[in-house]
C-alpha cells in the first residue's frame, strides 16, 4: 500500500486522473480459492482499494474533474487447483457480495473481469451472478480476449449489457494476433449501448 500511497501523491502533483486500480497479485482466482487464509488477504487489498479515499487520500484531487476510480478485480492466468467448481463459485459469491457492500459504502464502482479459464465461462452465468448478488456498485470489466472459444464477444457484450462498467483491451496480444478490427467492433458495439466508462488498456512497452 505504501507504493500505492507514493503513486498517488506523484500523480496528483502532476495532475493526472486515476481511472481504474487493479492488483496483480489477487484476482477472482485468489478470492474464490481453497485457501482461506488467501481469500482473506485478496479481501483486505480490494478492502484496502476500496477504502482509499478513507485514508485522506483524494487519489484525483487535483484533476480537473474529481471521480473516484474503478476498483478492477483481474483475472490472471487460473492456477492449478484442487477446489470444486461449486466450491470455488460460492467462495468468489460470498467474497464479491462482502465486497459490495464495502463498495456501496464508499460508493466506489467494483468490477470484476470476466475470466478465460476455470469458473464463469458462460456470460448467462456470469450475468446471473452479478444479478444475484444485485448491488448497483457491482459490475463487470469486460476483456473480449478471455472469451476465447466460449462463444463471440459481441454475444457476450448484448447479453451483460449495462452490467458492464470497465473494459479492458490487451493491446501488445491485439497487435501480435492482429485482431485490432475485432476490438474496433466490440468498441463500436458498447458505443452503441451508450457505453463510457473507464477503458483499461494493456500496452507493455
Amino acid at each position: 500500500m505504501e507504493q500505492l500511497d507514493n503513486l498517488i501523491r506523484i500523480a496528483g502533483r502532476k495532475g493526472l486522473m486515476a481511472k481504474a486500480i487493479t492488483s496483480s497479485r489477487f484476482d477472482i482466482y485468489s478470492l474464490s480459492s481453497a485457501d482461506k487464509q488467501l481469500r482473506t488477504e485478496a479481501i483486505e487489498c480490494f478492502t484496502s482499494f476500496l477504502c482509499l479515499t478513507d485514508k485522506g487520500n483524494d487519489i484525483n484531487q487535483n484533476s480537473e474533474k474529481s471521480e473516484k476510480p474503478v476498483i478492477v478485480i483481474s483475472a490472471h492466468k487460473q492456477q492449478k487447483s484442487t477446489f470444486s467448481y461449486e466450491q470455488a463459485f460460492n467462495s468468489l459469491f460470498d467474497s464479491l457480495e462482502r465486497l459490495s457492500e464495502i463498495a456501496e459504502r464508499e460508493s466506489v464502482m467494483l468490477a470484476m473481469e470476466n475470466p478465460g479459464s476455470g469458473l464463469l465461462l458462460s456470460p448467462l452465468e456470469l450475468r446471473e451472478l452479478i444479478d444475484e448478488i444485485n448491488n448497483p456498485y457491482l459490475g463487470i470489466c469486460f476483456n473480449p480476449d478471455n472469451v476465447g472459444q466460449s462463444g463471440d464477444p459481441i454475444d457476450w457484450l448484448r447479453i451483460l449489457d449495462k452490467r458492464i462498467i470497465a473494459l479492458r483491451l490487451p493491446l501488445k496480444d491485439a497487435a501480435e494476433n492482429g485482431t485490432e478490427d475485432n476490438q474496433d467492433v466490440i468498441v463500436t458495439e458498447l458505443e452503441r449501448q451508450g457505453f463510457n466508462s473507464p477503458a483499461i488498456c494493456n500496452l507493455i512497452v
